[in-house]
């Protein structure tokens, strides 16, 4: 096996362990949440109610009308509120609620763990290292993402 198929295994084994271990993870406390779900609660609570639809889909990288079905469903099943701005009755904040609030706390535990138990094992230098290398992939995921918008015209 050459080392590109080595490193795309790796890659796909890797995204998809993470993926797993945060399902296991946040079982306990969101069942009825998927990992969709759970970022968007995420990105709700870190902008504490100042955020639009419309801003909120940029940061998360999805359409209005993927969000607008997301946050749907959040609302039914009580983790975010909807509110009209006092000041312009058109934008519309999302607000967590004290349900999405805790899943954000159990989401935040793990990424803190597991962040703590892979530093643990490295040197200053092997953690700045691979900082680069990961900044490397993310540099190839933006690019992507760029080339998609202007292949579809967004």
């Amino acid at each position: 096996m050459d080392q590109r198929e080595r490193l795309n295994r790796q890659l796909v084994g890797l995204f998809n362990r993470l993926l797993q271990q945060e399902e296991r993870a946040l079982a306990p406390l969101a069942k009825d949440l998927s990992l969709r779900e759970i970022h968007c609660i995420e990105q709700i609570c870190a902008a504490s109610g100042m955020s639009t639809m419309g801003e909120l889909a940029e940061r998360l990288g999805i359409t209005l009308g993927t969000l607008t079905v997301s946050v749907n469903r959040l609302e039914f099943k009580g983790y975010v509120r909807r509110r009209r701005d006092a000041r312009d009755r058109r934008i519309v904040r999302l607000l967590p609620t004290d349900k999405a609030l805790a899943a954000d706390r159990l989401h935040q535990a793990f990424h803190k763990g597991m962040v703590d138990d892979i530093s643990r094992h490295l040197s200053e230098e092997e953690l700045e290292r691979l900082l680069e290398m990961l900044g490397s992939i993310e540099a190839y995921f933006q690019r992507r993402a760029g080339k998609q918008e202007q292949e579809h015209g967004c």
